[in-house]
């Protein structure tokens, strides 16, 4: 077998395989002995066949077969020694190729088109190169708004004589029928839960505000709360029963309580940092500030990755073999359309470059990503998925049990360290380039997006990861 090369056009190359049939005819012979073992046909012993009738059956089906692996691996060898530094994958040649005829050729070749990387340097200058670097600036309404998070996390139930607005009954229901009394075969809930800011119907709320326990209070359900899926959980209903119900239903008051948010004092700065970390409200404000920052720094990465990548491409500009390129993509891509190419095709060409700029990077800094890098990114992950739980002081067993869980899914593990490298990379960029840092409020920062509709805003909202956040159990409390 042997292997050439041929220059046929700016980026573009193809590769010629000459096969003869010593390289084949031992294989495909041996292989038509085992067969013929194997094959068993009417009017023949096993084994019997005649070779030739062995042949007719399946000799081009084995010979192709024979051929198909020489070519793979002659293919595959030589990309792996590097001497051509392709794009994509090697295609069939559209040109070069000529038919061929399985049942009278013995010697055959195969062309191949192959699209060639641009030669190109990554060179960047501490003193030369400047990229904005936009530091979010925290506000005092920002540590407003954290605090009465923190507040409404740890508050409590309190028991109540009366009942408020803002509290929360557990009660008896029953079904009433038409002239007021308990209906016979009706509905009923016993321990019944609502919230009286959720009542719609004003006369109702105001019925129930200022009432007792053990009262006993008479209400149209429906007008209370229009809606199916409440009905169908205060009753304990399926939603189809509860899509019919437009009954009267008397309440006998047995709980009353109220969500209390929690003070601003020694007990709140213990619960949200632990025991004796901060020991004042300028302490409390100050650490709240300060996660707040570090959580901000990634809407800050995120916009100096985008500034760097456009920065990247404009001073680094060079020619990709496009034709070649949108016929591999069309090749790979089953559901990709011609048209749809074309039109996203500038997007394409960004990537592509983009990967050959990165992996350039990658070459000279030896970024790679470990297994290490895995692990500790999907307990990161992990610490923060509990954090929005209140479940801040996860221990480390734990965390390393859901990360093996999160690695375990491969298309999340792929995911992973693609967002791993591109970190490495960008931090690599950081050190390079000069940083022109700049003040900037949330708001004119979210502004700069909005002026660039091609980028999703939608995936820039400012991130709070790193600050701890209204439980689920808290919510269920307050629904209590």
């Amino acid at each position: 077998m042997e292997l050439t090369t041929e220059n046929i056009g700016h980026l573009e190359s193809i590769i010629k395989i000459q096969i003869t049939a010593a390289d084949y005819l031992e294989n495909v012979n041996n292989s038509l002995k085992d067969y013929r073992k194997k094959v068993d046909l009417k009017g023949f012993r096993k084994g019997m066949v005649p070779m030739g009738v062995v042949k007719k059956m399946v000799g081009k089906a084995i010979l192709g077969e024979e051929i198909n692996k020489l070519v793979s691996k002659g293919l595959t060898d030589f990309l792996q020694k590097g001497e051509l530094n392709i794009l994509g994958e090697p295609l069939p040649s559209l040109k070069e190729q000529t038919p061929i005829d399985w049942d009278t050729q013995s010697d055959f070749e195969f062309v191949f088109d192959v699209g060639l990387a641009p030669e190109f340097e990554v060179k960047l200058s501490f003193d030369e190169d400047h990229v904005p670097y936009y530091v979010i600036q925290v506000t005092n309404e920002m540590i407003d708004d954290q605090v009465e998070k923190f507040k409404q996390q740890f508050g409590e139930m309190n028991n109540q004589d009366v009942v408020e607005k803002e509290s929360g009954i557990i009660g008896d229901l029953v079904e009433l029928d038409d002239e007021g009394n308990v209906k016979e075969g009706g509905i009923e809930a016993k321990d019944a839960k609502l919230l009286v800011r959720l009542v719609k119907d004003e006369e109702i709320q105001n019925s129930l505000i200022g009432a007792n326990q053990q009262q006993i209070i008479s209400f149209n359900l429906r007008n209370a709360f229009p809606n199916d899926t409440e009905i169908s959980s205060m009753l304990g209903i399926d939603k189809e029963a509860a899509a019919d119900l437009n009954s009267d239903f008397q309440l006998t008051i047995k709980e009353i309580s109220k969500y209390v948010h929690g003070e601003v004092d020694q007990k709140l700065f213990d619960q949200v940092y632990g025991e004796g970390t901060v020991n004042s409200e300028e302490e409390f404000r100050a650490k709240i500030k300060e996660n707040i920052a570090n959580s901000l720094v990634k809407e800050s990465d995120f916009k100096f990755q985008i500034d760097m990548k456009e920065y990247l491409m404009n001073k680094f500009q060079f020619d990709l073999p496009a034709e070649f390129l949108k016929r591999w993509l069309l090749e790979v891509n089953e559901d990709l359309k011609r048209d749809e190419l074309e039109k996203d095709w500038p997007l394409f060409e960004k990537d592509f470059k983009w990967q050959m700029i990165s992996s350039k990077i990658s070459d000279e800094k030896e970024i790679k990503v470990s297994e290490e890098d895995l692990k500790e990114e999907a307990k990161r992950v992990a610490r923060n998925q509990f954090m929005q739980y209140g479940m801040g002081n996860l221990p480390d067993e734990n965390l390393e049990e859901f990360a093996k869980y999160i690695l375990d899914k491969e298309e999340d593990r792929k995911k992973m360290a693609t967002q791993i490298f591109e970190t490495k990379i960008f931090g690599e960029l950081k050190n390079m380039v000069q940083l022109d840092k700049q003040d900037i409020s949330d708001k004119d920062f979210m502004k700069m997006f909005e002026q660039k509709p091609e980028i999703d805003a939608g995936t820039l909202q400012l991130d709070e990861e790193a600050l701890a956040i209204e439980s689920s159990d808290e919510i269920e409390k307050e629904e209590n």
